[in-house]
């Protein structure tokens, strides 16, 4: 399993979006609990990991504002749909495995400067597309987005924390309601906490995909 977060110097679109998966391996192993674990990382793997996240954050470059944990090193002519995966959706990634980690780990998350500010920025950044996909895959991308946020409890965390982004957890509750009534879930049964109907209504859309 990947032990550092890194920028992709080569552009190379196949090399980019396998620095992605490996993001992505990390924080499943988290969800299911295989990390930390002897077969995967060790607890000091994953800390040094998320401390490689928060000192990884970029700042802006080209036309990508600062936030983000874009693998690619550049954003030069780069299209919409590359846009989203290749610097939005490390970003959810980064960001829900900074949540995950701070959900599971609160002690360990305490003792890394700057992780708060990096995860809010993170946070703020996750808002600047909605989160939606690229063009007609805008639905498909929005599902998968929620789906990597739901996998870090970044929902769960923004109903206790809404001060770490209001915005984001204005988008997200928004969203969750609209899903809702595609997926003809009724809400009334999580009273004020919707985002708990969340997993429920990704099954059954993502089904529908």
């Amino acid at each position: 399993m990947i032990k550092k977060f890194t920028v992709c110097t080569v552009p190379d679109p196949a090399q980019i979006q396998t620095a992605v998966n490996k993001m992505q391996e990390v924080l499943t192993g988290l969800e299911t609990n295989r990390v930390p674990g002897g077969d995967t990382l060790s607890a000091a793997d994953l800390h040094a990991y998320v401390e490689s996240l928060v000192r990884g954050q970029r700042p802006a470059f080209g036309e990508t504002v600062a936030g983000s944990w874009s693998v690619a090193e550049t954003d030069a002519q780069m299209p919409h749909d590359a846009r989203v995966d290749f610097i939005f959706v490390p970003t959810y990634v980064a960001v829900a495995t900074l949540g995950r980690y701070l959900c599971d780990y609160p002690e360990p998350a305490s003792r890394i400067h700057g992780f708060l500010e990096a995860f809010k920025s993170g946070l703020e950044f996750c808002t600047h597309r909605n989160l939606c996909g690229a063009g007609y895959e805008a639905d498909a991308g929005l599902l998968t987005s929620l789906k990597i946020l739901n996998q870090g409890k970044i929902p769960e965390l923004l109903a206790k924390h809404p001060e770490y982004c209001p915005k984001l957890k204005e988008r997200i509750d928004t969203q969750v309601a609209a899903l809702a009534k595609q997926a003809k879930v009724n809400l009334s049964g999580f009273d004020s906490e919707p985002w708990q109907a969340l997993g429920t209504i990704l099954e059954i859309l993502i089904e529908l995909l």
